[in-house]
């Protein structure tokens, strides 16, 4: 019998153990979705995305193939670089790598010709795979330089934030797109002294998508849902149905749109325009969330009382010092209340003035 209690015992502390180990099985999943995802676009994300802004920023590079590109000291054009707020990163120390170096000497031995040209280069690539495979290959990804300072730029610049312009669709429409970022209060979590490192453990449960809502400025019924599925098309526009799109920004020669819509939008009629689209947009962003949110909060509290318990469970089996957790039970709630205080963020806002196309 006492043999009996005694495996009783162990049996249960193993249970208590198998519970810590399950503590973060709700994360793990959803990285592994967005690990997924990003492994099935990282090209286009990557390359495609990170190219063009690089050299929107004036840190044009070229590409030796369809996947590998090549940053060289004159990559730069240190004017656009100024207009566009480019912070670049110390070329020479990157390309004066020993590694670098002995890189591009075996390349050169190989007959490559652009790095016969060159040897003041550095030749990467933004997709994963062909860098696993390749060792002579420098990988450009979190961490690198080249990578973290065209990233950072995109994020910090102003460029791509607003925009007016006008194109043929499929209904005439004409009104301002607001496109919303769901982040934590940054202000709350300062103000109330919550551990940075807890909290970003649970920031995936943030709903990670943008929130787009369009506001009408003239008298189309138009639904939102087909405004913003055009508006969404706009993507796919190749330089062939350029034609069709009108910039409003463009200053110069015949095509100085600028004017036109100053004269059309005087400050004082788009001031009070801005201001209340802008309000009507937040309210709709603030309902398309809702929902999401709610699931989004369950699933964070289940998450919060597993990890909690699971904590538990460990500090029983090893004897641990239960005052550990109950600090933890606090912090969560904590956690918890900052979650649910989120606050969308306005990421950009265009001017869009759609003209059905009768030829469609």
């Amino acid at each position: 019998i006492a043999l009996i209690e005694k495996q009783t015992q162990i049996v249960n502390k193993e249970r208590y153990f198998d519970i810590a180990a399950l503590q973060y099985n709700i994360i793990n999943q959803a990285l592994s979705r967005s690990i997924e995802l990003l492994g099935q676009n990282e090209t286009e994300y990557f390359a495609s995305a990170m190219m063009s802004w690089a050299s929107l920023s004036g840190f044009r590079a070229d590409r030796s193939s369809k996947d590998k590109v090549i940053f060289s000291s004159s990559s730069l054009s240190y004017k656009s670089a100024q207009n566009t707020l480019f912070v670049p990163p110390d070329m020479k120390t990157i390309i004066d790598d020993k590694l670098n170096r002995l890189r591009n000497r075996i390349r050169a031995l190989n007959g490559e010709v652009e790095i016969k040209k060159d040897v003041n280069c550095i030749q990467g690539t933004f997709d994963r795979e062909l860098a696993v495979k390749n060792d002579y290959l420098h990988f450009y990804a979190p961490g690198d330089k080249i990578f973290d300072s065209i990233i950072t730029n995109s994020v910090k610049s102003y460029k791509g934030t607003c925009a007016a312009f006008e194109l043929l669709a499929s209904i005439n429409w004409m009104g301002l797109v607001f496109i919303w970022n769901v982040a934590l209060n940054e202000a709350l979590i300062c103000e109330r002294h919550i551990n940075r490192y807890a909290i970003n453990q649970y920031r995936g449960f943030l709903p990670a998508d943008q929130i787009i809502t369009v506001v009408s400025l003239g008298n189309s019924d138009a639904p939102d849902d087909n405004v913003i599925r055009e508006f969404k098309r706009i993507f796919s526009i190749t330089t062939g149905k350029a034609r069709n799109f009108k910039n409003f920004g463009e200053r110069h020669g015949a095509k100085a749109y600028v004017q036109k819509f100053k004269m059309r939008f005087p400050p004082e009629k788009w001031c009070v325009g801005i201001d209340r689209a802008y309000n009507i947009a937040h309210r709709k962003a603030t309902n398309k969330i809702a929902s999401k949110i709610t699931s989004q909060l369950r699933l964070l509290k289940q998450q919060l009382i597993n990890d909690a318990s699971a904590q538990k469970a460990a500090a029983i089996y090893y004897s641990r010092n239960l005052d550990d957790t109950r600090e933890t039970e606090k912090q969560n709630e904590e956690i918890y209340k900052i979650i649910e205080e989120y606050v969308l963020n306005l990421d950009s806002v265009c001017f869009i003035n759609m003209k059905k196309n009768d030829a469609q």
